[in-house]
C-alpha cells in the first residue's frame, strides 16, 4: 500500500464513522418496521433530521449533526495527534473534554464514568475514581454498551502503524485497559477487540467477498473471542460473543437478514451490536452503500452499527467505494477528512 493510499484509508475509515453516525442518528432505537413507516416505505436514504422519539437529547438535532460516536472516536484521535503516539490517560482526558461538549447518545455507563472521573482530577485523587482503576458495576448488567467499540477506530489504525500485525493480546489489552474506565463488563472489550482487529485485517488483507473466506475468517473471529472468554474465566456466562458468532455462521445467517435480525439482535448491547456489525459487513465488503443502509433500515442501535459497519468496508475497500454525494453539506465532511491526515501524519514519523 502507497502512502497516499494509506492516507486516503486512514481519512475513510474516519469519514464512515461520521457518515455512519450521522444518517444512523435519525432513527436511533427504532425498529425496522418503525423507520420504514416514517420514511414512508424507502427507508433512510440521505440526512435526515431527528425521527425517533425515545432519547429526547436527540429529537432537536438537524440532519448531518454528529453525536457521542463521532465525539468520542474525534477524542482519541485528537490525543494521538497531540501526543505522537497512543497515551491512555490522555486519551481519556480527552474523552472528558469531548463528554462536556457532546453528551448526546452516551450510555449510562459511560456518563457515570466520566463524572467518577473527572471528579478524581478535580479533586486531585481525594474523590472519584482513577482512570486506572476499573470502573464498578453500579447495576446488574450495566455496562456492556457499545461505547467501547464505537470509540476505537484511531487505536485500531495506531496499532495497524505499528507493524506489529500478529500481536493479537496488545491489542487486546490496550482496548481492554481503555474499556474497563468506563465499562466494567468485559464483553464491552471483547466486542470493541473484534472491530478493532477486524479494522487491522482488513487493512492488511482486504476481503473480496467470497462467501468460503467470510464465514472461514468469521470462525476465526470466534475462536478468538473465546479464546479471551476462556482467559479471563467468562467462557461460562449465558451470553457470550463466540457464540453468537458462531451460531451466525452455523445457521448461515450471513445470508438471511429477517433470521440475523431476530435471532441475534441489533440493539445498543455490544452482545447484539457486534455480531451484527460484523455480519452486515462480511454481506456487503465492498458497497459502503448497502452496507450502510442496512446497518441503518434494519434498525436497533443505527448509528453507532452504521458507523461500525463504514469503517470495516472503508478499511477494506478505501475512499473510493464512499457514496460522493454522501461526501457533501450538511455533513462536516473536511473534520473527518483532516483529522485523517493529521493522523496520517503524526502516525508515518514514527
Amino acid at each position: 500500500m502507497t502512502d497516499k493510499q494509506l492516507k486516503e484509508r486512514i481519512q475513510a475509515i474516519l469519514l464512515a464513522v461520521m457518515i455512519g453516525d450521522t444518517r444512523g442518528m435519525p432513527v436511533e432505537s427504532m425498529t425496522r418496521e418503525e423507520i420504514l413507516k416514517a420514511t414512508g416505505g424507502k427507508g433512510v436514504c440521505d440526512y435526515l433530521d431527528a425521527i425517533q422519539k425515545t432519547f429526547k437529547s436527540l429529537a432537536e438535532y438537524k440532519a448531518g449533526q454528529t453525536t457521542d460516536d463521532w465525539s468520542g472516536n474525534r477524542a482519541i484521535i485528537k490525543s494521538i495527534i497531540k501526543m505522537g503516539d497512543y497515551d491512555f490517560e490522555d486519551s481519556i482526558l480527552e474523552q472528558l473534554e469531548e463528554y462536556h461538549l457532546c453528551e448526546t447518545g452516551l450510555g449510562p455507563s459511560s456518563i457515570t464514568a466520566f463524572k467518577q472521573i473527572e471528579e478524581h482530577y478535580v479533586s486531585s485523587g481525594a474523590r472519584g475514581r482513577s482512570p486506572f482503576v476499573s470502573a464498578p458495576f453500579s447495576v446488574p448488567g450495566q455496562g456492556s454498551g457499545n461505547g467501547v467499540a464505537i470509540k476505537i477506530m484511531a487505536i485500531a489504525i495506531w496499532f495497524f502503524m505499528k507493524r506489529d500485525w500478529k500481536n493479537d493480546n496488545e491489542l487486546f489489552e490496550i482496548i481492554l485497559q481503555q474499556g474497563l474506565a468506563t465499562h466494567p463488563d468485559k464483553r464491552a472489550s471483547i466486542a470493541a477487540f473484534l472491530i478493532a482487529w477486524l479494522i487491522v485485517s482488513n487493512l492488511v488483507d482486504p476481503v473480496n467477498g467470497s462467501p468460503e473466506k467470510n464465514k472461514v475468517k468469521l470462525s476465526f473471529m470466534a475462536h478468538l473471542a473465546k479464546t479471551i472468554e476462556w482467559g479471563h474465566k467468562l467462557e461460562n456466562l449465558e451470553d457470550n460473543l463466540s457464540c453468537r458468532l458462531e451460531k451466525i455462521v452455523e445457521n448461515d445467517l450471513l445470508n438471511d437478514l429477517d433470521a440475523l435480525i431476530e435471532k441475534n439482535g441489533n440493539s445498543c448491547s455490544s452482545l447484539e451490536s457486534i455480531p451484527f456489525s460484523i455480519a452486515v459487513f462480511f454481506r456487503h465488503p465492498t458497497d459502503f452503500r448497502a452496507a450502510i443502509e442496512e446497518a441503518i433500515n434494519s434498525g436497533g442501535d443505527t448509528d453507532s452499527n452504521a458507523a461500525m459497519v463504514g469503517a470495516l468496508v472503508a478499511a477494506n475497500c478505501g475512499l473510493e467505494v464512499i457514496p460522493p454525494e454522501w461526501i457533501a453539506p450538511p455533513l462536516n465532511y473536511d473534520e473527518a477528512l483532516n483529522l485523517g491526515y493529521e493522523l496520517f501524519k503524526v502516525l508515518k514519523k514514527k
